[in-house]
C-alpha cells in the first residue's frame, strides 16, 4: 500500500490524494492521524503542494477542499478567494497600448 513514507514521489502524490479526496473510512482516519503527527504533516504539505495541477484538482473536490481547510485553519471564505475573479480597477487596465 502506498504511503507518505513511499520514496517514489508518484506513488506519494497518489497517496496524498487519496487521503484529501477519498471518503473511505481508512483515508479520512489516515488524515486525522497526519493532522496530529507534526513529522508527517510536513512531509504531506510538501508534497501536497509539490504540483500545482494535483492541488487544484484536489480542491476541486469537496471532500479535499474540505481537508485543505481544515489543514489550513481556514473558514468558508476560501471559497470566495479561490472561486470568484480577481476585480481590476478601470485605472490599471491599459487599452491605449
Amino acid at each position: 500500500m502506498e504511503s507518505i513514507h513511499d520514496d517514489n514521489s508518484e506513488a506519494q502524490t497518489r497517496w496524498c490524494h487519496r487521503v484529501m479526496t477519498s471518503s473511505e473510512k481508512f483515508y479520512e482516519d489516515e488524515f486525522l492521524r497526519i493532522l496530529s503527527a507534526s513529522d508527517d504533516l510536513k512531509k504531506f504539505a510538501n508534497t501536497l503542494t509539490s504540483e500545482s495541477d494535483n492541488l487544484v484538482e484536489i480542491i476541486s473536490d469537496e471532500a479535499g477542499l474540505d481537508r485543505v481547510m481544515r489543514i489550513l485553519g481556514i473558514s468558508d471564505d476560501i471559497n470566495t478567494i479561490l472561486f470568484q475573479p480577481r476585480q481590476i480597477p478601470r485605472d490599471y487596465c491599459y487599452d491605449d497600448v
